[in-house]
This record gives structure tokens, C-alpha cells and sequence, in this order.
């Protein structure tokens, strides 16, 4: 006798995205942010944080059920705590901080 055996699906992987939401690449975070938004069921598990100088958890702000498409960069501005001493990118103290926490 030889049982048969289903293969196992493949697990659906984690996902975290970093974005750098200063001016300079607002726009192209935006959309990757919607798209990981639209393409959140193919994962078990998204966060997303965003960082000017500073990083901040926005994965809230991008579940299904908040408002639309439309300002999200306004929105992640206004609600998260993305800046420190100044407005220019600095990825060695966001990053640093992103490990810390």
C-alpha cells in the first residue's frame, strides 16, 4: 500500500516595508505603499513604517476600511511622528532607531 499525499501549499511569507516619505521620493512611496495595500492578502502578515529622520509605524493607515487612496502621503504625514531636528532624509538615524525598537 502507498498513501498519497497532498503537497503542502507553501506558506504565505511576512512582509515589512521601510519607505522614505521625504519630498524627494513621496510619490513613488505612496504607490508602493497602495500596492502592497492592494496585494495584502498574499501575505500572513504586513507592517509598514515610514521615515523622514525619524521612523514611525503606519500600517494602520493602510488597512482596508480606512479612508481611500486619495492624501495618503498627507495622512502619513499628519498623523506620524516622521521628523526630529530637521526635514532631510537620514537614513542612518532611522534605520538605527528601526533596530532599536
Amino acid at each position: 500500500m502507498k498513501p498519497v499525499l497532498r503537497r503542502r501549499r507553501p506558506a504565505r511569507p511576512e512582509l515589512v516595508l521601510l519607505c522614505d516619505v521625504s519630498g524627494s521620493v513621496s510619490g513613488f512611496s505612496d504607490f508602493t505603499m497602495l500596492l502592497v495595500q492592494a496585494l495584502h492578502d498574499q501575505f500572513s502578515k504586513v507592517r509598514v513604517f515610514a521615515f523622514v529622520n525619524r521612523i514611525d509605524e503606519v500600517t494602520a493607515l493602510l488597512e482596508h476600511g480606512t479612508a481611500g487612496p486619495e492624501g495618503l502621503g498627507a495622512r502619513i504625514q499628519a498623523e506620524a511622528a516622521l521628523t526630529g531636528y530637521h526635514g532631510s532624509s537620514d537614513y542612518g538615524m532611522a534605520l538605527g532607531e528601526f533596530a532599536e525598537r
